[in-house]
């Protein structure tokens, strides 16, 4: 054999080695990518979570104090209807 078959074999080695690094590394890069994906999931989900437990919180006592609000503007204006009524009947009964 001569120094330059061998050289020429140990070329053909390294190329199968650096195949085989380049296969390895695009893998990992692969999984360095899916894990980082899953990783900004997992944060989008539980913010989105939260901020859903903040927010429903806050729109129920939002509703809760409208709801409020109409009950008494009906009240008032059943007293004042009852006080006019009250009004004008005895307007009614001392023009008699």
């Amino acid at each position: 054999m001569t120094s330059r078959q061998s050289s020429s074999k140990g070329s053909a080695g390294n190329t199968n080695i650096l195949t085989f690094r380049g296969f390895l590394l695009k893998k990992r890069y692969k999984e360095l990518i899916l894990n980082r994906e899953k990783a900004a999931l997992v944060i989008q989900r539980s913010w989105k979570g939260s901020r859903w437990k903040r927010l429903v919180p806050k729109l129920i006592e939002d509703q809760r104090i409208k709801l409020v609000t109409i009950i008494q503007k009906w009240i008032r204006g059943y007293l004042s209807r009852k006080h006019a009524y009250k009004q004008l009947s005895i307007v009614y009964i001392a023009s008699k």
